[in-house]
């Protein structure tokens, strides 16, 4: 159990908004249980319900402490007045549509402020790697921008289950969501509910377990490296979704091996996103934190600027 005073800023505030504030460890979910049990107290007295509390009221709650401990720290590469870069680790979302629920920009952002630092774009949930994120309207307009224009060039390495058959190329598919299978699908032909889906990749090793690709995006579609490398024979390594399940239990592999390793920002680039102009920035080798695959290992993302394509 732990319990906090109600300041003065908070008084009026609904109940859940102020528990949260004080626990930022403690998911929307646990706390809505937590009322529903009257396991929250009020100067002494239960409640389960979502009321309006005052200043100088005792609330207090009753979860193990490591409920209510706070969450981790995000690790922050680079970090101005206008935008931060942060990694997200494997297993954590981006964002999340829940008050309260852990996330990479949850763990950025002041429980005060309801809108920022914002993501200016995802990763999958299961795909570790640098996310650009930005403090305030201003910047968030021009970071999707520079995205919409290409100005922002997103790498990635990757474990697949073979090397593909061409030791690097650019590959073209239409992709369309079956929403039913909560699937991304390759469509014959370009179609009203279809999206073009542009990559790069290039083989930097094999092994008996698979190869290590280096990916470029040019377009950002939902699961794009996975369901395009799969079309072409080339699953990733741990991804069951897409790829080979009884080899990924062989192996003991439970989240699929992409690591958004590098962004490289084109030159020039208008305020207020200067300070990027022209920089690459690399994720730490020590934020991967994949299962060992024998014969396989991630290429130290600072060696990959030589297979860089420069954003226009």
């Amino acid at each position: 159990m732990q319990s906090f005073t109600v300041s003065p800023k908070e008084d009026g505030q609904k109940l859940d908004r102020v528990i949260l504030h004080a626990f930022p460890g403690l998911s929307y979910s646990k706390l809505r249980a937590a009322l529903r049990k009257k396991d929250v107290r009020i100067d002494g007295q239960r409640v389960k319900a979502v009321a309006p509390v005052h200043a100088g009221q005792t609330i207090a709650v009753y979860l193990p402490d490591a409920e209510l401990a706070p969450r981790p720290r995000a690790d922050i590469l680079f970090e101005d007045e206008a935008v931060l870069l942060a990694h997200k680790p494997q297993g954590l979302p981006v964002q999340s549509d829940r008050p309260g629920e852990d996330s990479l920009e949850a763990r950025l952002r002041n429980p005060a402020e309801a809108l920022f630092p914002a993501a200016c774009h995802r990763l999958d949930v299961q795909t570790a790697g640098l996310v650009l994120f930005a403090k305030n309207p201003q910047s968030h307009a021009a970071a999707l921008e520079a995205f919409r224009g290409q100005k922002i060039g997103k790498h990635y390495q990757c474990f697949t289950t073979r090397p593909p058959q061409a030791p690097r190329g650019e590959l073209r598919h239409y992709l369309y969501k079956d929403a039913a299978g909560a699937h991304v699908r390759v469509a014959q032909h370009p179609g009203p509910n279809t999206r073009q889906a542009i990559l790069q990749y290039e083989t930097l090793s094999c092994g008996d377990s698979g190869a290590l690709l280096h990916v470029q995006l040019h377009t950002g579609r939902t699961h794009q490296i996975r369901v395009q490398l799969a079309q072409i024979g080339c699953p990733l390594l741990g991804d069951d979704r897409y790829g080979d399940r009884a080899r990924n239990g062989a192996l003991h592999l439970r989240t699929q091996a992409l690591w958004a390793c590098a962004l490289h920002f084109a030159p020039a680039l208008p305020a207020p996103l200067q300070a990027l102009s022209g920089r690459w920035f690399y994720a730490p080798q020590k934020l991967w934190r994949y299962p060992p695959v024998e014969g396989l290992r991630m290429c130290p993302p600072e060696e990959l600027k030589d297979l860089i394509s420069t954003p226009n």
